[in-house]
């Protein structure tokens, strides 16, 4: 098993890190409250939720009192892989998502830098997008034959 390593995060500097495990976690910080008193916040590793499409990993990141959610396995791959061909998309290896596979393993040494084309064009993707077209049996006259 390999070390954890930590690092920034791009815009959050000094709030949050993420690992190359696939964590996220804030770090120790004072803020100051509405009445003006200062306030020491203990950092901790953070709850990871399931995105909207239900397929992966987020975590929700606050700065200046506004939140944003972020998909974990991008997070990690900003920080720790580089994107010399500027892809837009972050793939993972092994091509599993909560989804389909109830799992999503968002270690670095499990994603990669891709296309768009190139994460639709998958293997895997491919068969779960004629099965999703597929509802129903083969003759379903909504899809046609497959």
């Amino acid at each position: 098993m390999r070390d954890e390593v930590w690092k920034e995060i791009f815009g959050y500097e000094g709030l949050y890190q993420v690992s190359n495990m696939g964590r996220v976690r804030s770090l120790d910080r004072v803020i100051i409250k509405n009445n003006g008193i200062e306030a020491c916040l203990k950092g901790k590793i953070l709850t990871q939720q399931i995105d909207a499409s239900g397929r992966y990993w987020m975590v929700t990141l606050s700065k200046g009192g506004k939140e944003k959610p972020y998909r974990t396995h991008t997070l990690v791959a900003k920080a720790f892989l580089p994107n010399d061909n500027k892809n837009l998309v972050v793939m993972h290896k092994d091509e599993k998502n909560l989804k389909y596979d109830k799992e999503c393993n968002n270690c670095v040494s499990n994603l990669k830098w891709g296309t768009v084309a190139e994460n639709s064009s998958s293997e895997i993707s491919r068969s779960r997008n004629s099965k999703a077209h597929n509802v129903g049996g083969e003759n379903n006259p909504m899809y046609g034959k497959t």
